[in-house]
C-alpha cells in the first residue's frame, strides 16, 4: 500500500531531522566527534573521560535509543569505576546523546570526582 510506504518514509525523514537537531545542540555543549553516520558518538569531558556513545535509528524520538558503550578514562580514573558509572547510565532511559551526556557529568560529580588532569589556564583576551 503506498500510504504505508508514505506514512514510513515522513516518519524516518522526521527522525533524521530530530537526529541533525540534537547532534548540533550535542556539538554546541561537548566537544564531540561522529562515527558511522551519527551511530557511533566519541564525547570528550574536561573530567577526562571520554564517552562512545551508540545511537539507534530512532534516536532521539524513542527511550532508551541512545546509551553509553564505552566509557575511556585519562589521568588516574580507575576501570571499575567508569564500569559503575556505565551502568548506571545505561540502566535509565534516554531519548538522545543530550541526555546521556548530561546525566554522565552528573554522576560524574555525584561520584565525587577529584581533579585528575590538569586544566590549561584560560588566557584573557585584552
Amino acid at each position: 500500500d503506498l500510504r504505508f510506504i508514505l506514512r514510513v518514509a515522513i516518519a524516518r525523514i522526521c527522525a533524521v531531522r530530530c537526529r541533525v537537531d540534537e547532534l548540533v545542540l550535542l556539538r554546541k555543549q561537548y566537544a564531540m566527534t561522529i562515527e558511522n553516520e551519527g551511530e557511533k558518538l566519541y564525547c570528550s569531558l574536561n573530567e577526562g573521560v571520554t564517552a562512545v556513545l551508540r545511537l539507534s535509528a530512532d534516536c532521539p524520538m524513542l527511550k532508551g535509543s541512545a546509551f553509553v558503550d564505552q566509557l575511556i578514562g585519562t589521568g588516574g580514573w580507575d576501570a571499575k569505576e567508569l564500569e559503575l558509572i556505565r551502568t548506571k547510565l545505561n540502566s535509565g532511559d534516554y531519548k538522545g546523546a543530550v541526555q546521556v551526556m548530561d546525566a554522565l557529568v552528573a554522576e560524574i560529580k555525584s561520584f565525587g570526582y577529584q581533579q585528575k588532569t590538569p586544566h590549561l589556564p584560560v588566557r584573557e583576551m585584552r
